[in-house]
């Protein structure tokens, strides 16, 4: 019996483990290795989400269709914040670093990565 557990538990741990989901940061625009994307415009949703579209392409870990914005929901407990820190960045000329974890079908039919945190960076 021990042995069929013992055979079982790395198994269970193989499994776990082929299932977990991590998010990713947007880190440096595609291609770029010192440079933080410049933000292009920020849109406030008549719900109050955010949309944040760059000037470049940014990295997008799950692979969501639109390179270039990220989505912050209304109902994010920090979408306030989220939203100051964004403009505050765009008016003094600083850059965004998100972190984003899944991606939002939106109602116009494109897809955005979801922001999960979110810093100012130069």
């Amino acid at each position: 019996m021990i042995k069929k557990i013992r055979l079982f538990i790395p198994i269970i741990f193989i499994l776990i483990s082929s299932v977990a989901h991590s998010a990713g940061s947007t880190g440096y625009p595609v291609g770029q290795t010192t440079q933080y994307a410049n933000i292009n415009y920020i849109e406030v949703g008549a719900f109050g989400d955010i949309i944040i579209q760059f000037a470049q392409n940014v990295n997008n870990p799950d692979l969501c269709p639109n390179f270039n914005r990220i989505w912050i929901s209304h109902t994010n407990p920090f979408v306030d914040k989220y939203y100051a820190a964004a403009l505050s960045a765009f008016i003094n000329g600083k850059h965004i670093w998100a972190w984003v974890d899944g991606c939002q079908l939106m109602p116009w039919n494109e897809t955005y990565p979801i922001v999960v945190n979110m810093a100012i960076t130069n």
